[in-house]
């Protein structure tokens, strides 16, 4: 669904934030198709955190190729721009995850949603969308109590999609 991606990227450029990388995007940038539990089988990247971070018309450059890999549905290749992206600026935003999440929902892969969601979850930042993904990927592996959790907590955040509503009935 096109609105979803619309609503989860939110269309504005990522600025660069100055504090230091966050324990959340240390761990979270070891990403790969992790399975859950299965760290010893994921591909760690190497962040250098002595360079400075890139200039903001590159970042608003790659910002504007995942935005056009969304639109395209050019799912894999979405999420390998926003792995870059992470490299970039390890402590990017909230957005920055949550469209990676989405990416990675799109794709199936749900455990990997589930190791980037999951450290957002409570995050005073995140948007209802954070929460509403996390019971997606939670529903994908057949976590049921927890995906109605998941959406009740995205209600609780201030869902106004009728989807929220709609996929916590079929989990119930």
């Amino acid at each position: 669904d096109m609105s979803l991606a619309t609503s989860a990227s939110r269309r504005r450029p990522i600025q660069i934030a100055s504090k230091s990388v966050s324990c959340r995007a240390s761990i979270t940038s070891a990403l790969g198709h992790c399975n859950v539990g299965g760290w010893e089988s994921c591909s760690v990247l190497e962040l250098s955190m002595d360079s400075a971070p890139p200039p903001q018309d590159k970042l608003d450059a790659l910002w504007g190729e995942i935005q056009k890999a969304l639109q395209d549905s050019a799912w894999a290749q979405a999420e390998g721009l926003l792995r870059r992206m992470l490299q970039l600026v390890p402590n990017a935003p909230v957005d920055v995850w949550d469209v990676l999440a989405y990416a990675l929902l799109m794709q199936g892969d749900y455990a990997a949603c589930l190791v980037v969601l999951r450290p957002w979850s409570s995050d005073a930042t995140r948007s209802f969308w954070v929460n509403h993904k996390l019971g997606d990927a939670l529903r994908g592996l057949n976590q049921l109590n927890e995906a109605v959790e998941a959406y009740q907590l995205s209600l609780a955040d201030g869902s106004d999609t009728p989807l929220t509503v709609r996929n916590l009935l079929q989990v119930l």
